[in-house]
């Protein structure tokens, strides 16, 4: 079932590969420029109306029906030839309605044990419910968000931060599913501020636990690092109670950046507490290195750090000494009259057993390396404990022999040394542009919290980037010079923006780093005719590649500082050539 989105794909993503050549020799011998920028221009057409379905709350069966329509309007003209084809969009439209719910359950039905309940699509993401022996399952955008058991994870996710402060009035909890500790927190008496981004997982979270009726409790839909960002209180414990960090998304609540706005709105003994996955039995080198980054990044910004072991090892962080005696902890807990089904004097000797802390202790370092929103290595140590059945560095050298094998297939391909120039130029600055748009994805939520609808405005306001440089290029002067000039200006002033910048501002960054690709292309197809696929495939390499690199490897491992400066580097290398071979 994992392999399905592929093969889903894959027919659609051909097809539409083959279309830009079918247009191309239809259109004649403008057909390759006029093609490249039709479906520019489409692009950001479809995303800009996407953008508005999205932001009305449009299912995917109302996506799937539109796009249909619009693509059986050209078939129509074809009266007799795509008679077929328009038969299948028909189906397609017929059998749409309730298509959501279709297509989850066949992604899901080969989860063991499981059964599909029901799916819902936000503007946030896709939610998926699921059944296991009367345990229900939330999953945010394939992630686990909540369960209904076991209660012993919600249980003692609370119970810990709220035993180490002396007196907690007030708790923040991000993230985890309502169930998962605001019942706990209020038997303490504290105020609960529960924060959560989707109201539709709130929506779906009441419909199976029920509500929470309760003066004292709040619970916010939005993003929780924005929310933390303008909090209208502080707090005594605040529990992030968040999946490990396996994407980029989910780093942005393990970096330095993040815990330092934490502690911003903290009272003064305040205690904080985030969670990873371990275990007291056998740590993985990989699980070792992720596990270590983020405790070396909670101790930069908290003078003590106390690691709770299991298979789900607490951090509880303070600046103030911290409690590692079960007794005196079950001391408090009673003192307080505070009762738990898990949580008891026996469960908090294993928990706090100490040769366990002792071999999980010796098996954390402090390393020089920190997770921060420029550098988001946590999600790169989390893949790698992942793919620890594979070697990582096996991984990365297969991305870089896909890199080294295009272009060697460039050089094939092509003929005569302007036309493999264009062809790499091209290729580059495909690289090159989804390294932007990552970046440009890393910042806006580092900057802003969430950043799933916003992706389709980077992405459509790209496209038409690209769209207008392709009209623009072949007007203007020595193009392959300027745009790799100026492309090399941009990465250099691109990190810049971090600090000054709005929302909309992307918008405009993005438009810029299209024009970029659009112009080069233009550039090349006027220096050398018949070869618009070659310059096409050119690019679309160049974007995959720059995109899996970016992603897995450059972005988390040497930051977006260094990976603007080396991307601006190696442009203006090839401007130098640009200008030495007189290229345009």
């Amino acid at each position: 079932y994992k392999r399905q989105p592929f093969f889903i794909l894959f027919p659609l993503l051909t097809s539409l590969g083959a279309q830009f050549v079918f247009g191309y020799r239809e259109l004649g011998k403008k057909g390759a420029l006029e093609a490249y920028m039709y479906e520019a221009f489409g692009g950001a057409v479809s995303g800009i109306f996407l953008f508005i379905l999205f932001s009305t709350g449009a299912s995917n069966s109302l996506i799937v029906i539109v796009a249909s329509i619009i693509t059986l309007i050209p078939l129509l003209a074809e009266k007799k030839r795509y008679i077929f084809f328009a038969c299948i969009f028909i189906s397609l439209l017929f059998f749409s309605g309730d298509i959501e719910n279709r297509t989850k359950a066949l992604e899901w039905s080969g989860w063991k044990g499981y059964s599909f309940v029901e799916c819902s699509q936000s503007k946030y993401g896709n939610i998926v419910v699921m059944r296991s022996e009367g345990q229900i399952s939330v999953y945010d955008n394939g992630i686990l968000f909540m369960s209904t058991k076991p209660a012993e994870f919600k249980e003692d996710v609370v119970h810990i931060p709220m035993l180490e402060h002396s007196s907690p009035e007030y708790v923040l909890i991000v993230g985890g599913g309502i169930e998962s500790g605001i019942r706990e927190a209020l038997k303490y008496g504290s105020y609960v501020d529960y924060v959560t981004l989707d109201p539709k997982l709130i929506e779906i979270s009441e419909k199976y636990l029920g509500k929470i009726k309760s003066e004292k409790v709040r619970i916010i839909a939005m993003d929780g690092r924005a929310w933390i960002k303008n909090a209208d209180r502080r707090y005594d414990v605040v529990i992030i109670n968040m999946p490990d960090p396996s994407n980029a998304q989910i780093n942005r609540y393990y970096t330095v950046e993040f815990y330092r706005e934490v502690k911003a709105i903290m009272r003064e003994k305040g205690v904080i507490l985030t969670k990873l996955s371990s275990s007291t039995v056998y740590m993985s080198e990989e699980m070792k290195e992720r596990n270590s980054l983020i405790y070396s990044t909670l101790k930069r910004v908290f003078r003590n750090v106390l690691v709770v072991p299991g298979d789900t090892m607490y951090m509880v962080a303070s600046d103030r000494e911290l409690v590692t005696s079960p007794e005196e902890l079950y001391r408090r807990m009673v003192e307080r009259n505070v009762s738990s089904y898990f949580v008891n004097l026996p469960y908090l000797r294993i928990k706090f057993y100490r040769p366990y802390m002792e071999y999980t202790m010796k098996n954390l370092f402090e390393t020089r390396e920190i997770n921060s929103d420029l550098k988001p290595s946590g999600y790169y140590y989390t893949l790698k404990l992942w793919l620890r059945g594979f070697s990582s560095k096996f991984v990365n050298y297969t991305l870089y022999f896909l890199f080294s094998l295009s272009i060697i297939l460039i050089f094939i391909s092509a003929r005569g040394f302007k036309e493999i120039f264009s062809s790499i130029s091209i290729f580059w600055i495909g690289f090159s542009e989804m390294a932007v748009q990552f970046i440009l994805v890393i910042l806006f939520q580092s900057l802003y919290g969430y950043v799933y609808l916003w992706i389709v405005a980077i992405s459509s306001f790209t496209m038409l980037g690209i769209g207008v440089g392709a009209y623009s290029g072949k007007r203007i002067k020595k193009p392959i010079h300027t745009s790799l000039c100026l492309f090399s200006i941009y990465m250099f002033l691109l990190p810049i923006a971090i600090d000054f910048s709005f929302p909309y501002l992307f918008i405009f960054l993005s438009f810029f780093s299209g024009l970029f690709p659009g112009i080069v292309f233009s550039a090349s197809i006027k220096i050398e005719k018949d070869v618009g696929a070659l310059y096409y495939i050119s690019d679309l390499i160049g974007g995959s590649l720059g995109s899996l690199l970016v992603a897995i490897t450059l972005i988390p491992k040497f930051g977006i500082e260094s990976c603007s400066i080396g991307f601006a580097g190696i442009s203006l290398f090839l401007f130098a050539i640009a200008r030495f071979v007189k290229c345009d």
